[in-house]
Parts: structure tokens; sequence; C-alpha cells
């Protein structure tokens, strides 16, 4: 088996096949005709990549996936593959050695969907985005490192996206109609890997258990096959119901251009006033964040309105700007009903929702 392969196809490939997930899990790497075909089964998906390779021997090769970290110090344009008795070798102006592994191929299981739908990758990444923040994501494959569930995709007249860590409950949907009607538990770190696949559009194949994702770029095809979580997410659409009896609107960029000024106190702990003046004059929505020392620091806001009853509250600033942050821009709507109830905020599409939790003092994010 012999072969040579750009250097930035073998860059690409490590960036979705996150092998320091893997870590000695069988990595199958197949040489044919005139590409390459990488599988990886890390635990939780099936990744299948192909791309193209001026092949001279073709041929087959079994090893462990946490070799392939070491590629990624690849400095040439391109590198020799090639089999040996004991070693697979990548050779360019250095030389790596993969030893084998006894270890069997990954296998998909053979099953047939029961529902496909295809859509725009770029607006299909963008709904798994404005969520993954309220599963322990940032929504671009880079894990934030706290408390994690699951987030669940939900296939009707739109596809939905749900994602929550108990405190943030996030909802987004794009337009998007399939014919199948149902739900999947996504684990987070499949998620991810979806994030990193490129091309313009994504075919959705629902199985019974598992949902499959296929697209294809200029170098690329991935396929990623993902079992469904044994976690799940409960019944949401009374989560959503929040009445509000105090309503703060604003344009997107009012409310993080407030925000960022608060975040240079070394402090989460956000108070939010609504209120009228001594001469029953509203009074402009008030920022407040404690300092170290005791002090407050103090924004007024004159690019926000708000409406209904009076009302102090705390909030947790982080939480609330990343929910900002993914919001389309134009007006956004937050709708509080007391000082320790849940709140919602909702922007201009009505397609991206996240109800969050009042701050609480033993809140670590």
């Amino acid at each position: 088996m012999k072969c040579s392969i750009k250097s930035d196809l073998i860059k690409k490939a490590l960036r979705i096949l996150s092998p320091h997930e893997s870590l000695r899990l069988p990595v199958s790497l197949k040489v044919q005709s005139d590409s390459i075909v990488l599988k990886l089964f890390d635990g939780i998906k099936f990744i299948t990549l192909s791309f193209s390779a001026d092949v001279e021997r073709e041929g087959e090769v079994i090893f462990a996936a946490r070799y392939l970290k070491y590629l990624d110090g690849i400095s040439e344009d391109s590198v020799v593959l090639q089999k040996y008795k004991d070693y697979l070798s990548f050779k360019g102006v250095g030389e790596f050695k993969i030893p084998f592994s006894s270890e069997s191929e990954p296998c998909v299981p053979d099953t047939k969907p029961v529902g496909s739908v295809t859509t725009e990758l770029p607006e299909f990444k963008g709904l798994f985005r404005k969520v993954a923040f309220a599963a322990g994501s940032d929504g671009t494959g880079d894990d934030m490192g706290y408390d994690f569930r699951c987030i669940m995709l939900e296939c009707s007249d739109s596809l939905r996206a749900v994602a929550t860590d108990q405190r943030v409950f996030a909802v987004a949907s794009i337009p998007k109609g399939s014919l199948y009607r149902g739900t999947f538990n996504l684990p987070r770190a499949g998620v991810n890997a979806l994030t990193k696949v490129g091309g313009e559009m994504i075919t959705l194949s629902f199985f019974e258990n598992a949902i499959g994702f296929s697209s294809s770029d200029i170098d690329m095809h991935c396929d990623i096959y993902i079992p469904e979580s044994t976690m799940f997410l409960h019944k949401f659409e009374d989560i959503l119901a929040v009445e509000g009896k105090t309503t703060l609107t604003g344009e997107k960029s009012v409310f993080q251009s407030v925000l960022s000024s608060m975040r240079k106190v070394d402090s989460y702990e956000l108070e939010i006033r609504m209120d009228y003046g001594s001469n029953y004059a509203k009074r402009q929505p008030r920022f407040y964040v404690r300092e170290t020392e005791g002090a407050n620091a103090e924004c007024y806001a004159s690019g926000l309105d708000w409406k209904g009853e009076e009302l102090k509250i705390k909030v947790n600033s982080k939480t609330l700007s990343d929910a900002i942050d993914r919001a389309e821009d134009g007006p956004v709507v937050i709708c509080f009903t007391n000082d320790r109830s849940p709140y919602s905020l909702e922007d201009k599409t009505g397609r991206y929702k996240v109800i969050l939790s009042s701050y609480s003092p033993a809140e670590r994010r």
C-alpha cells in the first residue's frame, strides 16, 4: 500500500476526527483507486471521511486513533503514506511510524433510514451554535467546561434544536420541514463534530435510534452516524411559556454594549433595575455590578425601554451575554415575571428563545 497525500487534507481530517477523544479505539485507513477512506468510532459517533490521493498501490490497515494527533505536526505540503510489515509510515522530510492494531474495523450498523431531509449546512450549523452554550459548548467544537446533558433535535415542520444545563434553556429553529416526525437526543461530542465539517449542504438521515449526517466540500466527503444519547430532555413546551409582567426591549447591539461595559468588573452578579422616580416619571433601565471592594459599577441604558411592573432583579451577566450574542441582529425582548423566577429572551425572528434562571450566589459560570 502506497500513496501521496496533501498534508492540509490530513489536518482537516484530524479536526473532524478529534483523535484525542478516541484514545486507543481503532481507526481504519483504506487506500483505494484514487482516494483514502478513514473510519473511526470513538464510543459516541461513527465518522467516515474520504478524500483524494495519488495512489500507487491499494491496501488497508487498522491502528489506534491516539497516533493520529502526531500527524498534526507535519509541515510539508504533502507526505508519502506507505505500509510496511509492522507499521504504517507517513514520510516527508521526517517520518512518522504508526504500529498496527489487532482491533477490528469500526462499522456503522447496517440499517435503513426511515426518513431524510437536506438543508443548507451554514444555516444548520447556526442552529446548534445558538443553543450549544446551554449544553456546555461554544458551538464551534470547543468544550466550555461546564455541565452537559445533551442537545435535542426535533424534526417536524421545522428543524428545532433544544439544549439545557438546568439553569439555561435554549431553543432555536429553522423553517426546514421534514416528512419525518421525531426527536433525537444527540451527545454534545457528536454535535461538536458536526460544526467542523465543510460544504454547502447537509443531508440528515433518520434511523430508529440514531441519526446520520452527510456533507461534501471540494476536498472531502464526510459521513457522521450518531446513536441517540441515553440522556434525555423532558417535555419542554411548558417551560417556554414564561409570562412576562415586566419587559425590557432594545437593539441587540445596545444590550451588547451595556454588558460589555459590565465585564470590566470581576463579577457575574448583575442587578437590573426598572422603576419610577420620585415624580412618578419612568426612569431608564439601570445596570449594577458590585465590585470586590463593595462599591457598585453602574450603567444607564438610554437605548433600552421597559414596560410593566417595577422590578429589581439579579441575573448572571455571563449567561445573559451568551444568550444575546446568539440572537439575530435587531430587537431583543426580555420578559421577567418576578425577581426570583426564570426569565425569557427572544429575538425578532421568533425562532430563537432562551429561558434563564435568576442569579444564584452558588453559580460559578
